[in-house]
């Protein structure tokens, strides 16, 4: 099966420009990227469209609650919602962000129910950073 589909094809000729840690798909080689999580669009370069926001960064603290999980949800999904925030700070400032308090939260081994995620290094495949 994965022979008829081509699974192991390379792509040859001209392939995406990719961004932010994103590859060139193998079925659209020079048009479309497969991207790490938290990133999106044909070439990895958008917030993906599901849910989340651009914000700007300012010198002073700005507050954004945020709620993980659902309490109405008992049980265990075979699916999960991420939304994505992405903070832009003008060239050369440092984005800082500090959690003041988690309620509800059942945060266990690698916290795969409820979790905040920053991406904090250049590398943006990489999570848990």
């Amino acid at each position: 099966m994965n022979i008829f589909h081509q699974c192991y094809a390379r792509c040859s000729g001209i392939a995406a420009k990719c961004v932010n840690g994103g590859v060139s798909n193998p079925r659209h080689c020079s048009t479309k990227c497969i991207c790490p999580a938290g990133y999106g669009g044909a070439l990895c370069n958008t917030r993906p469209p599901a849910c989340g926001a651009t914000l700007a960064a300012t010198s002073t603290w700005t507050t954004k609650k945020v709620t993980v999980g659902d309490p109405a949800i008992t049980q265990t999904a075979n699916v999960y919602k991420s939304c994505t925030d992405w903070i832009r700070a003008p060239a050369g400032k440092i984005v800082q962000i500090r959690v003041t308090a988690l309620q509800g939260v059942n945060c266990s081994n690698g916290c795969w129910v409820h979790a905040i995620e920053p991406k904090i290094d250049t590398d943006k495949r990489l999570t848990n950073s």
